[in-house]
């Protein structure tokens, strides 16, 4: 009886204690907000490199030589380019690939000129091409005073540049024929004040060919180049190692018959001086 008396309490009392409540759960962090796609930057695009157009012109060639033709356009070419003349002396003919139109045209030209029925010796002409290298500045250098041919070349460079004294330093003089290739080289001193070593040039062109006009006629350099090596000492040095500078003049030319053009000018050593290349051709027969 009292086993069962104490169970009745044990059940009462379980009964009448308060209920538990459960361990509360830590509550979830929220989610994190997305952020529509619209309102992030947008990385710029990669932009792809402008394509150069390629261009591709085939030429019948039925008179000149078809290597040596190709040759000379390739010559003409600048630098790296990647303009290219491709000659097919099988099919009488030259494939030119140009990413510039300016060197379709040149070649399409020069085509056109040297692709003419061989010319007879009465037609060759032979020419004498004159190279008179100045000196100009503005205080009194050595020299000699230029020809009277190169008048209105050293009024040009008077009231063009300022120079108050032009000298010429030495002449070159080169014999050709319609037709050729060339090439001169020489020493000449009086550059630079001071120099105890000469300087150094040579002159050279692919092709020349006479022009006949209406009263005269003129005549073009292809491929002319005109380097000097220049020796110098620096300003206010009167001894040391002589220092070098090198001057490069290179172009396509057209001359007229009895006239002098000038090629180029070109800042040399420490000096307020300047050298002057000018040219005139003369018909030598």
């Amino acid at each position: 009886m009292l086993t069962r008396r104490v169970a009745i309490a044990w059940f009462c009392a379980l009964a009448l204690a308060p209920a538990q409540k459960p361990p509360a759960l830590a509550s979830a962090a929220p989610p994190a907000k997305s952020v529509p796609a619209a309102a992030q930057p947008a990385s710029p695009a990669p932009v792809a490199p402008e394509a150069r157009k390629r261009l591709v012109k085939i030429f019948d060639v039925k008179y000149a030589d078809v290597d040596a033709l190709g040759r000379l356009l390739n010559d003409l070419r600048r630098g790296s380019s990647p303009d290219k003349a491709i000659p097919q002396p099988g099919l009488h003919a030259i494939a030119v690939e140009a990413y510039s139109s300016a060197f379709l045209q040149s070649a399409e030209e020069l085509i056109r000129r040297f692709d003419v029925p061989e010319m007879s010796v009465a037609q060759n002409h032979d020419f004498e091409i004159v190279a008179y290298i100045l000196v100009a500045g503005r205080t009194a250098g050595a020299g000699e005073a230029p020809p009277k041919e190169l008048g209105e070349v050293v009024k040009q460079l008077q009231e063009t540049f300022g120079y108050t004294d032009v000298k010429l330093v030495d002449t070159a003089i080169e014999h050709c024929r319609e037709g050729r290739d060339a090439f001169t080289k020489g020493s000449l001193s009086g550059l630079s004040d001071g120099a105890t070593q000469p300087s150094s040039y040579e002159l050279t062109h692919k092709v020349v060919r006479y022009e006949p006009g209406t009263k005269k006629g003129s005549v073009t350099l292809y491929g002319f180049q005109f380097k000097l090596r220049v020796a110098y000492q620096p300003a206010g040095q009167t001894a040391g190692p002589t220092q070098w500078q090198d001057v490069t003049f290179q172009t396509d030319l057209n001359i007229p018959e009895g006239q002098s053009v000038v090629v180029g000018k070109s800042k040399i050593g420490m000096e307020d001086k300047s050298v002057v290349l000018a040219l005139q051709v003369r018909m030598a027969g």
